[in-house]
C-alpha cells in the first residue's frame, strides 16, 4: 500500500477490477476513494485507457479522478469520495422503494448514460447494478467503469479492460452472453437500467433468462389479478427487458420521456389524494364566499353591530331578517338559496365529512 501522501482508513468495497479505500490526503488533509487495481486482471495499456476516460468525465453524475499513481508495482487511481449509500445497502435495508422514489432514480441514471452515450468518443457503462449506484443528497452517482466500453470514431469498440468479467446475473444484457461484446450498444445500458428500476420497485433482482420473464409476469401483479405497479411503469419496464435488444427503446432519452410521464401521472395522483375529495376542485371557491356572505348578513352593513348582536344571541337568522329592511331581507333569501343549491349537491355527491356544515356555520 503506498505509505507516503496517502493514509489508508478503511476498505470500502471489492470488485472484480481491484480493491477501493477509504484514504487521507496527508498533504490537503482532505479525504478520497482510492481504488488499487489487480495486477492480474488488467494490462497496463487497458489502464491508462480508462484513466483518460474517466478524466473527461466532468460531470456531478460521475467521481472525479484526483490522482493517477504507480507504486511498488501497483496502479492506483485517486477519486473524489462520494458520500452516500449505494442503491443495494438501501434496498436490503428497506426493500422496495416507493414509486416516484425509484422512478426520479431512474431519471436521472438516464441522465447520466445519455452523458456517456452522445459523448465523443462513445462509452457504454456495461455493468449497471444497484451496488454500482450511489445515493446522494445532490441525486444518484454512477460509478465503477472497470467493465466500460468505449467506441472509437471509426465505429470499433475497444474493452476498457480486456479481462472483462461476465458480468452480475440479471444485470448483464443477454446479447452480451451469447453474442459477446461485439453486439453491446447503447440498448445494452437500457437492459442494464431496466433491471436496476426492476429491483428499486421490487426489492429484488429481476433474475436471467427463463427466471426473469417469470419474475416480470409475476412481479407485476398480486394475488387475484391486481396490479402492483401503474400500466405505464409495467410498460417501461417491460420494454427495457426485452430478451433482444431490437425490441427496447431505442435511446435512453426515450425511456427517460417515458419515465416523466409516469412521473408526472403519479405526483398527480398523490396530489388529488392530498386534497382528499374529488368535489374540491369544482366546490371549493364559493364555500367561503357564501360563509362571507353570510357573515356580513348577520353582523353587517346597516344592521345589528357586533355589540348588539351580542345582546341577542339566541336569536334566530328569520328574527333577524323581519327586522331588516325588504332589501336586506331578498338579499339574505337570495344568500340561502345559493347556499342550499351547494348543500343539496354536495351532499347529494357524499363528498363533505359528516359536521362539515357546522365550520361553515349552520344554523
Amino acid at each position: 500500500m503506498p505509505s507516503g501522501r496517502y493514509r489508508i482508513v478503511r476498505k470500502l468495497g471489492e470488485g472484480g477490477m481491484g480493491r477501493t479505500y477509504l484514504v487521507r490526503d496527508r498533504k490537503l488533509g482532505k479525504y478520497w476513494a482510492m481504488k488499487e487495481w489487480k495486477e492480474a486482471e488488467a494490462g497496463e495499456e487497458a489502464f491508462w485507457r480508462e484513466c483518460a476516460v474517466l478524466r473527461n468525465l466532468e460531470h456531478s453524475c460521475f467521481p472525479r479522478i484526483v490522482e493517477i499513481f504507480r507504486e511498488n508495482g501497483k496502479r492506483y487511481l485517486v477519486m473524489d469520495w462520494i458520500q452516500g449509500v449505494t442503491l443495494e445497502e438501501e434496498i436490503i435495508s428497506h426493500g422496495s422503494l416507493p414509486i416516484p422514489t425509484a422512478v426520479r432514480y431512474a431519471i436521472q441514471l438516464c441522465g447520466a448514460l445519455a452523458l456517456l452515450h452522445e459523448g465523443e468518443p462513445k462509452i457504454l457503462h456495461l455493468d449497471l447494478k444497484p451496488s454500482n449506484i450511489i445515493l446522494t443528497q445532490e441525486g444518484v452517482k454512477l460509478i465503477d467503469f472497470g467493465n466500460a466500453l468505449q467506441a472509437g470514431a471509426t465505429g470499433g469498440k475497444t474493452m476498457l479492460c480486456r479481462e472483462r468479467q461476465a458480468g452480475t446475473p440479471g444485470y448483464v444484457p443477454p446479447e452480451l452472453l451469447t453474442d459477446g461484446i461485439e453486439a453491446a450498444d447503447e440498448r445494452s445500458d437500457i437492459y442494464g437500467l431496466g433491471a436496476v428500476l426492476y429491483a428499486m420497485l421490487m426489492g429484488k433482482s429481476p433474475g436471467a433468462g427463463g427466471e426473469r420473464e417469470g419474475g416480470l409476469k409475476a412481479g407485476f401483479w398480486k394475488e387475484g389479478a391486481e396490479p402492483v405497479l401503474p400500466s405505464g411503469l409495467r410498460r417501461v419496464l417491460t420494454c427495457a427487458l426485452q430478451e433482444k435488444k431490437e425490441n427496447r427503446y431505442a435511446s435512453v432519452e426515450e425511456m427517460r420521456l417515458e419515465l416523466q410521464r409516469v412521473l408526472e401521472k403519479e405526483n398527480g395522483r398523490k396530489r388529488g389524494k392530498r386534497m382528499g375529495f374529488s368535489f374540491c376542485l369544482a366546490g371549493i371557491g364559493p364555500l367561503p364566499v357564501l360563509r362571507l356572505q353570510r357573515q356580513r348578513f348577520l353582523w353587517g352593513q346597516k344592521g345589528h353591530g357586533k355589540g348588539e348582536a351580542a345582546q341577542i344571541p339566541g336569536t334566530k337568522r328569520r328574527q333577524i331578517s323581519a327586522a331588516r329592511s325588504s332589501g336586506r331581507r331578498n338579499e339574505r333569501r337570495k344568500t340561502s338559496v345559493i347556499s342550499g343549491e351547494w348543500r343539496k349537491r354536495i351532499n347529494g355527491e357524499g363528498c363533505l365529512m359528516k359536521g362539515c356544515w357546522k365550520t361553515l356555520g349552520r344554523g
